[in-house]
């Protein structure tokens, strides 16, 4: 039975709570929902006592009435009770014309037409922006921001910080953000330096402290972007993102474009072991419709992540950020471009290919650093970074094939379950990912357990051509 005190709970968080209605009663209904809307400082709830199936003689308050409908001869038996005497889907005139609304609403919207006309002449500036908002267009200064960023070559960064980085830069050219974290805002650095918490006292500020809730965090989120005119976003570690996962589907379900950030992506976040250590995470995200998830490698990377989940209208996004710094990766100006492909050629050997590596995040560099390794063995391997296999998928098919050519000899490489990856790598290939939790221990050390490291991904690499020569 559900014992929890509704009332006590709703009026300890300071809602205003209007208690014991009878959910049969009209005129008890009327009362209070009258009474709900001259409260004008607090949200309200109405707490309404009602019978499942109601007016049914054999299934009224009993779990049938929940899964099953009541059948030809309990529908009978119940419009005799009810006294209802008309067929089925008929409205009764004197019902319908007490809920006919055409004429109310129809002078409501000339009001309000009226309204918005004159803010439009009185305002123009506000106006343009408010249309901008309410249609998610993002100002064309962003990409210009985002495609260019500045990069110091020599400075290793995590990607949580990176992140941060981009936040700072767009932070007051997309004023419509607004997010938060679920208590943790010093390790997600979801915010930026001009960031202001929102309030009771103040409504100006835009970000919001949700508290450890994940999942009040991700529905909120839908919310406001149901709403219009705000481009939400939620943070927290990606192993708490199975918290949020049924709001996250939700963004999904309903095409609302929020955007999830989730920091400390993988084992190599080190010593809070296999409780924070996100394993299979990436790839129950990567399973859910519509989304897309960026994992990217460095600076570069998180900056064009940002500019392509902020430009993204038909569902959510997500960015998975490292807890520990990485190298900054060398780019031609053509590699930059094709970041925005989901997937591009980071690293060409100069003779013709044995193989291909496919990395993400955390291991792009490490997989690179085994290809020109490799080099020195007359093996030649190319390494494609691949931040969003989502939209590598949408790529034409001769743009696909050129990244990843006809070869067997395909390794991917990646801190988290791997099975997103078979449909690459073929039959023939080979992967080097997460079967287990992980351990705790200092990051480096794990990683290397786990045989993300250069030596052992140069091995994987020596015996997937050696197999694949002698079938």
């Amino acid at each position: 039975a559900f014992t929890e005190n509704v009332y006590t709970r709703f009026k300890s968080y300071g809602w205003n709570v209007i208690n014991n209605i009878d959910g049969h009663n009209i005129q008890q209904i009327d009362k209070s929902i009258k009474a709900a809307i001259r409260e004008k400082n607090k949200p309200t709830l109405l707490c309404m006592k009602t019978k499942i199936g109601f007016g049914s003689p054999n299934k009224q308050g009993t779990a049938s009435v929940h899964g099953a409908p009541l059948g030809d001869e309990e529908l009978s038996l119940a419009r005799q009770n009810l006294k209802w005497n008309f067929k089925p889907f008929v409205i009764p005139k004197e019902i319908y014309d007490k809920w006919d609304c055409k004429t109310k609403g129809s002078r409501l919207e000339k009001s309000w037409n009226q309204m918005f006309n004159s803010y439009k002449k009185k305002y123009p500036k506000q106006f343009s922006e408010l249309q901008r908002r309410k249609k998610s267009r993002i100002k064309s200064s962003i990409p210009k921001i985002l495609m260019n960023f500045k990069v110091d070559k020599d400075k290793s960064i995590a990607t949580r910080k990176c992140s941060q980085m981009v936040l700072e830069r767009i932070g007051e050219h997309v004023p419509e953000l607004i997010g938060g974290s679920a208590d943790l805002k010093d390790s997600n650095l979801a915010y930026w330096s001009k960031s202001l918490p929102f309030m009771a006292k103040s409504y100006s500020g835009k970000y919001l402290h949700y508290g450890v809730r994940e999942f009040a965090m991700s529905a909120i989120s839908n919310g406001i972007s149901l709403y219009g005119g705000f481009r939400p976003y939620a943070s927290t570690f990606l192993i708490f993102s199975e918290y949020a996962k049924n709001g996250i589907r939700m963004s999904s379900i309903m095409h609302q474009p929020v955007i999830y950030i989730f920091t400390h992506d993988s084992i190599g976040l080190g010593e809070d072991g296999p409780t924070h250590q996100a394993v299979e995470q990436m790839n129950s995200l990567r399973l859910i419709p519509k989304m897309s998830l960026w994992r990217p490698a460095d600076l570069t990377e998180t900056a064009v992540s940002w500019n392509m989940m902020l430009h993204k209208q038909d569902g959510p996004s997500s960015i998975v950020l490292s807890r520990q710094s990485l190298p900054q990766i060398h780019r031609t100006e053509q590699q930059k471009k094709n970041i925005t492909r989901g997937g591009y050629i980071i690293f060409e050997p100069k003779n013709k290919l044995n193989g291909i590596i496919i990395s993400t995040g955390s291991e792009l560099y490490i997989s690179i650093n085994a290809a020109k390794e490799l080099e020195k063995d007359k093996i030649f391997v190319r390494v494609v970074s691949m931040p969003c296999i989502e939209t590598f998928l949408t790529q034409s098919k001769s743009y696909r094939n050129k990244v990843l050519t006809d070869t067997k000899n395909i390794l991917a490489v990646e801190a988290g379950v791997g099975d997103c990856w078979d449909k690459f790598i073929g039959k023939d290939g080979d992967k080097v990912v997460m079967t287990t939790f992980g351990l705790s221990a200092p990051g480096d050390d794990v990683m290397s357990y786990f045989g993300f490291s250069s030596k052992n991904i140069i091995s994987r690499m020596k015996k997937l051509i050696n197999k694949n020569r002698k079938k």
